[in-house]
């Protein structure tokens, strides 16, 4: 379990968020395994370094005015216009049962399919589903790209290492980085037309009218003749 530590302070429940916010705390609530459900509030800047180190999969000890309690942040809820946060569940787990969540997955190189072939790095998954005690939760899953050395190279779940306490909760052949062919643009073909055709249909067309609109003619004139008659 990682050492990280995060202060709260108990919140009157009938204190209005809004002002709990504007103090420049965030408002919270601490539940789970032999833990009363109570109302916090932390201060908002120790708490996104917290959560930058922790985030929601790993252990951190939640110190209530000197109480310290395991936790998990369990959910977070952030405003839609301004991505502040707007309050936190803390989830206090059993120690000694397993627990099950989802690992955020992280990369680190460059796939050399990209780089030196023009491939496309196709992301298929941000993170995996894992079970474990709550001490064995791996903070992220770290994915080499280096070895990505050729096009159609890619990582499945079954080729992720994790410690043996760890079980992954996914298909081994689930896939969740590749490195596709790049797209070949496709060329607009247009029909090739020889130098003077287009003329020259053009003036056999307007032949043809001028034919018929003669053939008209020489029909009416023809009828008028044989009235006189």
């Amino acid at each position: 379990m990682a050492n990280i530590t995060l202060k709260a302070a108990k919140r009157d429940p009938k204190a209005k968020a809004k002002d709990v916010r504007t103090g420049g705390h965030v408002p919270g609530v601490l539940y789970g395994h032999k833990t009363e459900n109570q109302a916090l509030q932390c201060v908002e800047q120790e708490f996104h370094k917290v959560y930058v180190e922790a985030g929601e999969s790993t252990v951190l000890e939640l110190d209530v005015e000197g109480k310290k309690t395991p936790v998990l942040i369990h959910s977070l809820q952030l405003d839609p216009v301004t991505d502040k946060y707007e309050h936190i569940d803390f989830f206090a787990p059993d120690m000694t049962k397993e627990v099950t969540t989802n690992v955020p997955i992280r990369t680190t190189g460059e796939a050399p399919g990209v780089k030196d072939h023009g491939g496309i790095l196709v992301r298929n998954r941000d993170q995996i589903s894992v079970k474990c005690l709550p001490k064995d939760l791996p903070h992220e899953v770290t994915i080499d790209l280096n070895p990505l050395a050729e096009l159609h190279d890619s990582v499945k779940v079954g080729d992720l290492k994790l410690p043996e306490a760890v079980q992954i909760l996914e298909d081994p052949e689930t896939l969740i980085i590749s490195v596709t062919p790049p797209r070949k643009e496709e060329e607009e073909v247009k029909p090739v037309v020889a130098e003077g055709e287009e003329g020259e249909v053009a003036e056999g067309e307007e032949a043809k009218k001028e034919g018929e609109e003669k053939k008209e003619g020489e029909g009416e004139a023809k009828k008028e003749e044989e009235k006189k008659s």
